[in-house]
Formats: C-alpha cells, sequence, structure tokens
C-alpha cells in the first residue's frame, strides 16, 4: 500500500471535487481531511489529545507514546487529519487496510461531538471504499463508547453483532458491538 491519497473537502453544500459526491447545504462549516503526515512533533501533540480518550480504547489497546507511534507506522494503518478554518479538529483511521476487501474504521473528534459530522466521515468511508477497492468496512466499538457506535449506525453501518465480553474497561470485561457496511450500501 502506497502512501499517497487524496484530500477530501467538504464545505457549504458543495461537492467533493475529488469523489464527486454531494453535500447537503446545511453543513455549514468547512471540513478538510488530509493523510496524517507521522513527524515526532505531532506524535506527540497526538498523543497528549488521544491520551485523554479512555473511552475510545480498551484496557488492552491503551498504551505508551511508542506504541501509539507504531501505530500510526504500521504499513496497513492510514490515518487522516480532520480540520476546519480553526485547525485540527479529530482523527480518522483505517486500519487493518486489506486493499480490495477490508478494513476497520475509527473516528475520533477532539471536543467529543459527533453530531453534525455525519457527512462528512460518510464521504470518506466512500472514498475508502473507492480508493482501496474495498468490499467491506467495519467498526468494532466497546458497548461503554455508546456515542461512537450510535454515530457508525447514523452513518449507515448495521450492527452485525455483539462480541461477548470481547474487550476489557477499566478493569471490566465488556461487550464488543460489530458494526460493518458494505460497499453497496454506502
Amino acid at each position: 500500500m502506497d502512501n499517497q491519497h487524496s484530500v477530501l473537502s467538504v464545505g457549504h453544500g458543495g461537492t467533493d471535487v475529488h469523489h464527486g459526491a454531494t453535500v447537503p447545504a446545511d453543513v455549514g462549516v468547512e471540513l478538510h481531511l488530509q493523510v496524517l503526515e507521522v513527524m515526532q512533533a505531532k506524535v506527540e501533540w497526538l498523543w497528549s489529545r488521544i491520551d485523554k480518550f479512555r473511552m475510545a480504547w480498551d484496557d488492552y489497546a491503551v498504551g505508551t507514546r511508542e506504541a501509539f507511534a507504531a501505530l500510526l507506522l504500521n504499513r496497513y494503518n492510514v490515518f487522516y487529519e480532520a480540520t476546519n478554518d480553526a485547525g485540527p479538529i479529530g482523527l480518522l483511521a483505517l486500519n487493518d487496510v486489506h486493499v480490495g476487501h477490508s478494513a476497520n474504521a475509527h473516528a475520533l473528534f477532539w471536543d467529543r461531538s459527533f453530531r453534525g459530522r455525519e457527512d462528512f466521515v460518510r464521504l470518506w468511508l466512500r472514498s475508502m471504499f473507492k480508493e482501496f477497492k474495498l468490499h467491506r468496512i467495519a467498526a468494532f466499538i466497546p458497548e461503554t463508547n455508546r456515542p461512537a457506535w450510535k454515530f457508525f449506525r447514523r452513518l449507515g453501518m448495521r450492527i452485525e453483532g455483539n462480541l461477548r465480553k470481547a474487550g476489557m474497561h477499566q478493569g471490566r470485561h465488556v461487550d464488543v458491538i460489530a458494526l460493518a457496511a458494505i460497499v453497496e450500501e454506502m
């Protein structure tokens, strides 16, 4: 997998010029997405933000700055920085990308709000299906992170199952919600 990926921009009712998807006029604010450039200063800054999102991780995934940097550099993972005119607003990621088949999606916004970002992330998912020729994109979210799995449902993903006690959150076994969308559904 190469590191050449397109930039996605969503504006006030415009279109995504890179992929031709239409965005409703009520989006309200211009949002941009570009492949994350992994530099030491950026890793430090991201870690300072991400380390505050314990709800987003289970106890097994919580690690160190070094483990996080290794995740960013893994050739099967692609990270995108979401920004608006004021600066960075979040991080979107595809992990375990198997070109021509499947990947796992993640979305994290620094203000902890998913509301109003559905169209933006849906466009990103559609572009990922196209760019990596994916058939399926999944999300595996601990039941304790209800806002995240409800957000992925609003994006059009279906709940495929409940992985019983598959995660660990604050020392307690928790269920993990398995969601996915296939290319024909997006």
